[in-house]
């Protein structure tokens, strides 16, 4: 190996180094199951001093099973915020409005996306948020789904990397 193509694999070898400590929390994906469904990736955006909603969303809810499930609320402890909504963002003509659902169905053997940024999808509205979410914080949600249950899942407070959303993440 020349002396010109080490240097090249050491400056490739450090910078991917650097890049990896650097990484922040987003890098890393967690989920759970409750059922047939995978909950993948709770997460909810920092907000702002005196922002006094905000939102939790999910990389998706994969139903597994053969019949369609129904998310029917989500629950979080009354430290993080006084209540908590089912919402669904969709664009109608040049606007795009939001407005509370009572449950959110989860087809049988597909993936639902609550994804932030999403034009037409799902979000759990915090509302009434008691002091700002920081990155690197984290809170219990608790979904209750129509079928299977209830499962209580941890939410990281985080932000996504620039240019890119959560989506490239892999577990741990």
């Amino acid at each position: 190996m020349s002396f010109l193509t080490s240097r090249r694999l050491f400056s490739a070898l450090s910078l991917a180094l650097v890049a990896s400590l650097s990484a922040p929390l987003t890098a890393f994906a967690h989920g759970d199951k409750v059922g047939d469904i995978e909950i993948k990736h709770p997460y909810a955006r920092p907000t702002l001093a005196g922002q006094v909603n905000g939102g939790v969303f999910f990389m998706g809810m994969h139903n597994q099973g053969k019949t369609s499930d129904y998310l029917v609320s989500a629950k979080v402890d009354p430290s993080v915020a006084k209540s908590t909504e089912l919402h669904r963002m969709s664009m109608e003509g040049d606007v795009m409005k939001m407005k509370q659902v009572v449950n959110v169905e989860l087809p049988a053997n597909k993936m639902t996306e609550f994804k932030h940024g999403s034009m037409d999808g799902y979000h759990v509205m915090l509302m009434g948020v008691n002091k700002p979410l920081k990155v690197g914080d984290k809170f219990k949600l608790t979904l209750q789904f129509k079928n299977s249950g209830s499962k209580e899942v941890e939410v990281w407070v985080e932000t996504p990397k620039a240019g890119a959303e959560a989506s490239s993440m892999h577990s741990h």
